[in-house]
């Protein structure tokens, strides 16, 4: 059993990291690894297993989970791993897309946080929201 689930554990990896230009919904993430299943040598996992997955690779810091705008829909996106908790990260309204912001503004920014207010930011935890540079470009009313 163990090697079935490293085997689904890796297959949604691999389509996590060939998708990581924006976040996606469980049933995206289900229905995607269906139809690689059937070109590939592996079985599609369910939905409660992808879900279960998700679970651990959220908690082990290898995928960010947001919330869709109001909704309880969560939407996954895989991240840099072990490099992501040096930096906060730049979600986009509009696309959906999650950038990563450069180390030493993220330092700067903590940092000055924590001298004026007395506050210490989690940089796992962090995501500032707004619009990409492509997004607003395409937005004549911004």
């Amino acid at each position: 059993m163990a090697s079935y689930d490293s085997i689904q554990k890796k297959a949604l990896i691999d389509y996590m990291r060939r998708h990581d230009e924006r976040p996606l919904t469980i049933d995206e993430i289900v229905t995607g690894l269906t139809a690689e299943a059937q070109t590939g040598n592996y079985i599609a996992p369910g939905k409660s297993t992808v879900y279960r997955l998700m679970t651990k690779l959220v908690e082990g810091g290898s995928v960010k989970r947001f919330v869709r705008g109001n909704s309880r829909q969560f939407l996954y996106q895989i991240t840099d791993g072990d490099k992501c908790h040096l930096h906060f990260h730049l979600k986009c309204d509009v696309c959906g897309r999650l950038y990563h912001m450069d180390e030493e503004i993220s330092r700067s920014i903590a940092e000055i946080i924590g001298q004026k207010n007395g506050f210490t930011i989690d940089r796992d935890e962090t995501t500032f929201y707004g619009r990409c540079r492509a997004c607003k470009k395409s937005d004549v009313n911004v």
